[in-house]
């Protein structure tokens, strides 16, 4: 009867042991470790500026954001006319957040802009607060490809 007992309980670990070992062979996610760097360039599309989110103020088309790296983990960006003239250009430094469908963009100081870029490379550009000649309630909008 111990034997059987014995021979059981080894049964078990030897079972527990294989089952064990065979969950840690899965890959784990891999996350790059400078994703700036994998999202850095121009983005070319058309863009908007909007009042109050009701009314469309202007149209552009061929409006671009370059996307400047400044660390592995931070980004710079400039919004730009077609001809190349800057639309806005801050000294925000934006957080590159990977995600599982693309990369999220966030600046603490700035917390209702929206940045979000794909694994195909498709940028979406929501700004919410934007002052135009002294008056608020202006937003932009962009949506485009890297260049």
């Amino acid at each position: 009867m111990k034997q059987i007992k014995f021979l059981g309980m080894l049964l078990i670990a030897l079972t527990m042991c294989v089952g064990l070992n065979s969950c840690s062979k899965e890959d784990e996610p891999k996350w790059n470790d400078n994703p700036a760097g994998a999202i850095q360039g121009t983005y070319v599309g058309n863009g908007k500026l909007s009042w109050m989110d009701i009314l469309d103020e202007e149209v552009w088309n061929g409006m671009k954001i370059d996307v400047v790296r400044s660390s592995n983990e931070y980004v710079i960006l400039t919004l730009r006319f077609a001809d190349g003239t800057t639309i806005l250009q801050s000294d925000r430094v934006y957080n590159v957040i990977e995600t599982s469908t693309g990369y999220m963009l966030r600046d603490s100081n700035a917390p209702n802009v929206e940045v979000t870029i794909d694994k195909s490379g498709n940028m979406h550009y929501y700004n919410p607060n934007i002052t135009v000649g002294g008056e608020e309630g202006y937003s932009i909008t962009f949506n485009g490809r890297r260049e």
